[in-house]
């Protein structure tokens, strides 16, 4: 039985031994039969949550008690079977649609706070209901159904929003980026290493220098989100000068200890030490000596030290809750780790985590669909257990609790103010340390938490929406076939041990993309840029502030008559096509408007464990088209013209013991033997075809005029360090 399941039996044996006293019955229990037969159908298809949540509605609204033992035993053995049947939605459909109108009836007939308690389980159905929404009071604010007092939190909201599409486009450059005199870098690497510097950040690093600028300039469209969180401004942060020593390999980290060691500026035993650490401080040298799997781990480091630097040392775990948030926001990885060997802290981190919280630390949308699942169940940790002393002891749970709650401060306004107002030196005791926040912010915890929780309930999918996105899935053709093919290409592209995750439709990024396709279906004309097409304008007809999240998270294709033909066009593009083809992508949001498609594909992305190699055209791949399609990302912003030809592309992602080094791409006519090359724009990790733009770990050929029909290609990638190739064919 796996680890949901578990979970989830569990809580039904909870409660089934535990039931709450009788109460009166907001709604005959005869007027409830059709919600219990569509609890028995959820679980009988193995879908523990939403059975599970059908249940608390059919509690809440006082279903008989004996009723409702027999429909929790009913359902505990479904969930303890290790073979569920076949989903088929149109019967659980019909009761919950049947159930709904029931309720929904009673609502109406009912007054005052019975009528809000039923009006309150109504959108636990079905959160689109407008008369439920009516009956509790509810205004409807950008493209959301809100609760009056939220109303300036969601403003805030959107601005936060619109701040972040501002800072990840930024056109920012380090103020320096050259060769390092750093001698233990170069005794480690046996070569010069590189040196960028800006914004006060000074960095030596195994990495090449196009690499090294890559990850300056993505930390500083991170830090210019947080700089706007902080003091409202859209600019990168300027901390206390410091320095970072970044190797790309835990080899090279064990390297450089034992240069340090044979140096003597390391006793042996603290060389022992270090070896299973993450990180130093080196005094000679006065910097940070930190190994990276990747360089947006790089980055997220930079920006955890920068807010660091900015006098945030208190309350440190409200330091970790707000650099979690922007690097989810802007990086989208979790925050990196901060324990060091013997703490009992979030060491735990690091190991692989079940598929839960793997999409709670892979972006904002998995974070916030991790915290209200926590609160509708009842297990969300309550805040004050994350009001450590440091950053390292942050658990799991607490860090994600504490990104939720400091996301949700910042809806209040900028935080510098309070965060200035923490003293220098933590407090040494939990309760002490709540007091230091509250005073500071102004606020109690105990009601800042009430309120998170009403604000994070409001924003998620209800059961039926739930439903609906499992079976556009499963039911709808163009869906099925559109992720079906999806699936399989992201396997016949892919490369290793274990296969890329299956990906499927998610009920939040459902949400999200059908706001954001109403929206471009709403525009007088078509867009031509990416800011047009994927940043929503709150000036604009059918704004909303889920499709303002959803819109620079997604792949837009105009002019797609269905999924599946939207695919083909992403497919014929540069960065469409890697979004799509990351190892590590685990659900997407679809929605079709007319003839437009939006798919969000960037908002659950995990770094994936292992090596991938994904290439596209894959290997003896067959009628391959012959043009490019035209994006809304510009891949070679100087070139004059869009003739181009169908682009060849490699991605490679490493664990971080072996860097993957630069690779050299040619693509040729037929046999490279007889040497026609074909003149193609190339862009790489050190040479990017846009430097405001430069996927990592990818490589491509695009050819600058359309792929012959009937003819064989050859594409040759050779790793300029050991001159080892990858060789492939592909016939158009």
């Amino acid at each position: 039985m796996n680890q949901a399941r578990s979970a989830t039996v569990a809580f039904l044996v909870l409660i089934a031994g535990t039931s709450s006293p009788a109460q009166e019955a907001l709604v005959p229990g005869k007027e409830l039969r059709a919600l219990d037969g569509a609890a028995k159908r959820l679980a009988k298809c193995g879908l523990e949550r939403d059975a599970v949540a059908v249940i608390d509605v059919l509690q809440a609204l006082g279903y008989p008690e004996r009723s409702l033992k027999m429909l929790e035993t009913t359902c505990n053995k479904e969930f303890r079977k290790t073979k569920h049947a076949k989903f088929k939605p149109a019967p659980i459909l019909k009761d919950l649609g049947t159930g709904i109108e029931k309720v929904l009836a009673f609502a109406t007939t009912a007054t005052g706070d019975k009528q809000k308690a039923i009006a309150r389980q109504v959108l636990a159905l079905d959160a689109r209901l407008e008369p439920a929404h009516e009956m509790l009071g509810h205004v409807r604010s950008h493209g959301r159904w809100i609760e009056p007092w939220m109303q300036p939190l969601l403003d805030r909201e959107v601005e936060m929003h619109q701040a972040l599409a501002k800072a990840l486009t930024l056109e920012v450059e380090p103020s320096r980026v050259t060769q390092s005199d750093d001698v233990l870098l170069e005794s480690t690497l046996g070569r010069l290493g590189t040196l960028a510097e800006g914004w006060n950040i000074t960095i030596h690093t195994s990495l090449s220098r196009e690499a090294a600028r890559q990850v300056m300039i993505d930390y500083a469209r991170a830090s210019a989100f947080a700089n706007f969180l902080l003091h409202g401004e859209v600019k990168p942060l300027r901390p206390r000068p410091f320095q970072f020593l970044l190797v790309e390999s835990r080899a090279q980290y064990d390297k450089l200890i034992e240069v340090l060691s044979t140096k003597g500026r390391m006793p042996a035993d603290e060389a022992s030490y270090q070896k299973t650490a993450r990180f130093f401080w080196d005094p000679r040298n006065e910097f940070f000596v930190m190994h990276a799997r990747d360089s947006e781990h790089m980055s997220a480091l930079l920006l955890s030290e920068s807010l660091d630097r900015m006098s945030y040392r208190g309350q440190q775990f409200i330091r970790g809750g707000l650099a979690n948030y922007v690097c989810l926001a802007a990086l989208g990885r979790r925050l990196p780790y901060y324990t060091k060997p013997g703490q009992p802290a979030n060491a735990s981190i690091d190991e692989k985590p079940p598929p839960k919280l793997l999409r709670a630390q892979s972006g904002l949308i998995g974070l916030q669909a991790y915290l209200a699942d926590q609160v509708q169940r009842g297990t969300d940790r309550p805040w004050r257990n994350s009001f450590v002393g440091k950053i390292g002891e942050l658990d799991r749970d607490d860090l994600f609790k504490s990104t939720g709650m400091m996301w949700f401060a910042c809806t209040r306004g900028p935080i510098d103010s309070a965060f200035s107002k923490c003293p220098e030196t933590d407090a040494t005791d939990r309760d002490s340390r709540t007091a230091q926040f509250e005073e500071a912010f102004g606020v109690s915890v105990d009601e800042l938490e009430k309120n998170f929780h009403t604000w994070i309930r409001g924003a998620t999918p209800s059961i039926l929406e739930r439903v609906e996105a499992r079976a556009n899935s499963e039911v709808d053709k163009n869906v099925r076939k559109m992720l079906s093919r999806l699936n399989k290409m992201r396997g016949q592209a892919t490369e290793s041990k274990d296969p890329p995750n299956r990906v499927g439709l998610n009920s939040w990024l459902d949400r999200g993309a059908s706001d954001h396709a109403r929206y471009l279906g709403a525009m007088a004309a078509p867009p031509k840029t990416w800011q047009e097409g994927c940043v929503q304008d709150p000036k604009q007809k059918e704004f909303s502030v889920g499709g303002l999240r959803a819109g620079v998270q997604s792949l837009v294709a105009l002019g797609a008559a269905s999924p599946d033909a939207a695919l083909d066009q992403w497919f014929a593009t540069f960065y469409d096509r890697i979004d799509l083809l990351h190892p590590g992508l685990l659900d997407v949001g679809l929605a079709q408007s007319d003839t437009t498609c939006v798919l969000d594909c960037r908002s659950l992305v995990a770094r994936p464990e292992g090596e991938f190699v994904v290439r596209w055209p894959y290997d003896k791949m067959k009628n391959v088209p012959l043009a490019y399609q035209q994006e809304l990302r510009d891949p070679v912003p100087k070139a004059t013209s869009r003739e181009w030809g169908y682009p060849v592309t490699l991605q490679i992602l490493r664990d971080d013991e072996s860097p993957a080094g630069e690779i050299e791409m040619q693509l040729f006519l037929g046999n490279p033997s007889k040497k026609q090359q074909i003149e193609c724009y190339v862009s790489t990790p050190d040479s990017p075809s846009n430097p405001q733009l430069s996927p990592h770990n990818t490589y491509a050929l695009i050819p600058k005029a359309p792929l012959k029909a009937r003819s064989t290609y050859t594409v040759v990638a050779t790793y300029t360090a050991t001159k080892a190739r990858l060789i492939w064919t592909f016939k158009t």
